[in-house]
């Protein structure tokens, strides 16, 4: 393999016609250059200079080799510089897979405050439901940290290699219907909802893992009838019956068999 040291010095020798003056011009003695040039010729099988008892002379192939030398040694240095880079940026990068709501309502407040910038962070955001990014995650390579709600222990499949932190509690909210009477600020027991029809999540949606199991446990009858929807923006179930559904400070209203709605949590 040709030494790139080989090659500055070669470029240099060529260029000034003498193994003294490339020795002088880079901090080398000139027997240190000489072998250089003699290790070079072996690497590549080529002669590189006619040689007398007081003067040296380029051959053809050395001219072509220095011509060809210089890019080398230009992109050896943009390897060098690339490299660097990458290791400086590669500390502050941040991959962080969040969940639709979270991102769209929560994310912008954090990276408009000045804690965030403090911390001198590249993020890249990949926005996606918690069971697809807890799959990214486990993966490998993709994705650094993911943010996902999860109800109780169940609805998300963990790889072992993840270490799970709590971060916060976030409120369960039930939508009840205004004819109940209940009065705002009331508290309301999981043994008052039960025997009532519910609204929840469509089977195969990320949700569906987590409400169900909260809902079994207060034994609705008959069985709760199931809506699909969105939580980025606010949801308006339209099925008679309390509703419930998991999500970050959603707002939530209810139109049922035309009446009004209250939210309980």
């Amino acid at each position: 393999m040709v030494n790139p040291v080989h090659l500055t010095s070669l470029i240099e020798v060529v260029r000034l016609g003498s193994f003294a003056a490339a020795a002088a011009n880079l901090g080398y003695t000139p027997s240190a250059v000489s072998q250089q040039m003699a290790a070079l010729e072996r690497e590549t099988g080529v002669k590189l200079f006619h040689r007398t008892a007081r003067s040296i002379e380029a051959t053809e192939a050395a001219l072509v080799m220095t011509r060809h030398a210089a890019k080398v040694l230009t992109d050896i240095d943009a390897l060098k510089a690339a490299t660097t880079r990458a290791a400086e940026t590669a500390g502050r990068e941040l991959r962080l897979g969040i969940f639709p709501s979270l991102a769209t309502y929560v994310l912008p407040q954090v990276l408009r405050g000045e804690r965030w910038g403090r911390l001198g962070l590249d993020l890249h955001a990949s926005v996606a439901e918690p069971g697809e990014t807890v799959r990214r995650l486990a993966a490998g390579g993709d994705l650094d940290v993911v943010l996902v709600y999860q109800v109780g222990q169940s609805g998300l499949a963990w790889p072992h290699t993840a270490e799970r932190l709590w971060v916060g509690d976030d409120p369960f909210h039930v939508v009840l219907p205004e004819s109940w009477g209940i009065a705002d600020g009331a508290r309301v027991t999981a043994d008052q909802l039960g025997g009532m029809p519910w609204i929840v999540h469509h089977p195969g949606t990320s949700d569906t893992g987590g409400d169900r199991p909260a809902v079994r446990r207060v034994r609705p009858r008959p069985p709760g009838r199931c809506v699909q929807r969105r939580l980025q923006r606010e949801p308006r179930p339209r099925l008679g019956g309390p509703g419930c559904g998991p999500g970050p400070g959603a707002r939530a209203s209810v139109e049922a068999r035309g009446r009004g709605g209250r939210r309980r949590s």
